[in-house]
């Protein structure tokens, strides 16, 4: 990495894989304070820089001030846009949305946006890897990433741990429920990492509640999604059939104690409860799941806080009949979890939108059955 300071311009060089430069460009306002934008460009192709809507608007007094701020900034990317992990892929946080976004990436970088949010308390390792390599190999840019409160993105601990009991009681009687944020608010975060990334479009892949967050940025942010595929999620519309209790019931359970074994047994009955009945899972290599997902980090204090903002943001009913981007719903018609009538109903709701089903399925993702969802997620995407 190196780093030229002018008056002018601050230029880093060997940012994302050493594919890109990132620079400010210090400018002088009307009423004489300082302020910096940022640009971007290929490292191949020396004349074009690119704006990049990122630290822009800040009002220094001088010029030195704003030249201190525009080097931490583009320091602070050097730092924090790339980590090279021992398995080869590429691990990176980035500040977006006022909180701070640990993800991934695999592919080539000039290949369409793909990104991939997940669900519940869920980090982005939940995502398989053979899911994530077939989507590149098919010709996707993959970003996966921890949504707030989960895995190694910001944490919301200051709210403390909600009753869950207690605000579901509230909505049954028509009381405001007030949480941490909404699910619009992890819907800006996943925009806010594609700004970051100087990413204008990218097809929005979710799962369960990150099938909700992708269907509100395709809501309220058509301009910016190419695709929307909406996995064993739902509209939150209220009659809709309930899951099975022990499912349910997962969702707020605790392991027997603290100590990591403890841990790994409840990850691994909660993907027992929520599996799929066709696609039994090995259980060696699911211990192997959990212990790698309980490894990295175990805070279910998160998963209740976007349990909280799932409740007090209400159904999307209304937001999906306007949703005019191409969308395909993927439900299995085991999920003890999210019935497939959730999945039709999301399917009815958005105007052309596509569905599959596929007997046997449940909440999770077999790797018996994750070459046929690359195919069909990758075959709906393609050209979008």
């Amino acid at each position: 990495m190196s780093l030229r300071i002018d008056k002018s311009w601050v230029v880093l060089r060997s940012i994302e894989n050493g594919e890109h430069d990132r620079c400010v460009d210090l400018f002088r306002r009307p009423d004489g304070s300082f302020g910096f934008d940022e640009f971007r460009r290929d490292v191949e192709d020396a004349g074009a820089w690119t704006p990049v809507a990122y630290h822009s608007g800040a009002a220094y007094s001088s010029m030195d001030d704003a030249l201190s701020a525009a080097v931490k900034v583009v320091a602070w990317l050097g730092g924090a846009l790339k980590r090279d992990k021992d398995d080869g892929g590429n691990v990176a946080r980035a500040k977006a949305n006022g909180i701070e976004i640990e993800y991934e990436t695999a592919g080539n970088r000039s290949d369409p946006a793909l990104l991939l949010i997940m669900g519940l308390g869920a980090q982005l390792t939940i995502w398989p890897d053979a899911l994530v390599e077939g989507l590149a190999k098919k010709g996707f840019f993959v970003i996966r990433y921890d949504n707030r409160d989960t895995g190694l993105t910001t944490d919301f601990d200051s709210w403390g741990v909600p009753n869950i009991v207690e605000a579901i009681g509230k909505v049954m009687t028509g009381k405001t429920v007030d949480a941490p944020y909404l699910v619009k608010d992890m819907a800006g975060d996943g925009i806010g990492l594609l700004d970051v990334l100087g990413i204008d479009k990218a097809h929005m892949v979710g799962a369960s509640m990150g099938g909700m967050i992708a269907q509100t940025i395709a809501g309220l942010w058509p301009g910016r999604t190419r695709s929307l595929v909406s996995i064993y999620s739902t509209s939150g519309r209220p009659g809709l059939p309930p899951g099975k209790p022990e499912a349910l019931a997962m969702l707020t359970a605790q392991p027997e104690g603290p100590s990591r074994e403890q841990r790994v047994k409840h990850g691994m009955k909660l993907r027992t409860v929520i599996g799929s009945p066709g696609y039994p899972a090995d259980p060696a290599v699911l211990r192997a799941f959990v212990e790698k997902n309980v490894d990295r980090r175990w805070y279910p204090e998160g998963g209740a806080r976007q349990y909280l903002s799932i409740i007090a943001s209400g159904d999307r009913v209304e937001l999906l009949k306007t949703i005019k981007t191409p969308t395909l719903v993927l439900h299995g018609e085991e999920d003890p979890l999210l019935p497939v009538e959730c999945g039709r109903d999301v399917a009815r709701l958005i105007p052309g939108a596509e569905i599959q089903t596929y007997p046997g399925w449940g909440h999770d993702f077999p790797s018996q059955l994750i070459p046929t969802l690359v195919d069909r997620i990758a075959g709906f995407c393609d050209g979008k």
